[in-house]
């Protein structure tokens, strides 16, 4: 499996889950990878830690209910797993500088967090040698298409060990 499938497969579990308590140690476990390496991983490829990343879904997910539904705010914020109006509150208005019932007042365009394709930004780099090794890295895949050559990793190593170079 490669690094992006074991995130896109984690995504799936947290779109599935997002009602239910998800810890950063029971993703890895899904995925079959240290939660070290997991969280780093994760980070890496969606540009956002674990639990911020469950958060925004989770909030993306409260916007669309409060605007199709007529369930108290409360109700819907313990549904998506928040512990108390507070906390929900509080969450919501760090996200979108305002808060939820001024949301549901208002319906103000907001701009929500989607879930990431996380294949499209990623480019198959063949690094050569006998193996003819291939792997994935961050990059834009209209920009590198037909590249050829070394391309850069810190220390020129693999990207999945770090090097004197440091990243």
């Amino acid at each position: 499996m490669h690094a992006y499938e074991a995130i896109e497969q984690s995504l799936t579990f947290i779109e599935e889950h997002l009602t239910k308590e998800i810890s950063t140690e029971e993703l890895a476990n899904t995925v079959g990878l240290s939660p070290f390496y997991f969280q780093r991983l994760f980070k890496r490829l969606v540009n956002k830690p674990v639990q911020e990343y469950v958060k925004l879904r989770r909030l993306a997910k409260v916007i669309e209910n409060l605007k199709s539904t007529n369930h108290r705010i409360l109700d819907v914020a313990l549904d998506y797993g928040f512990s108390s109006h507070g906390n929900f509150t509080r969450a919501f208005k760090e996200t979108y500088g305002i808060t939820p019932e001024s949301y549901r007042r208002d319906l103000p365009m907001l701009n929500t967090f989607a879930r990431p394709e996380v294949s499209m930004n990623y480019v198959l780099v063949d690094e050569g040698g006998s193996a003819g090794g291939r792997k994935y890295r961050p990059g834009n895949p209209e920009k590198d298409i037909g590249k050829t050559g070394n391309l850069p990793w810190p220390g020129n190593g693999s990207p999945y060990f770090r090097t004197n170079a440091g990243w």
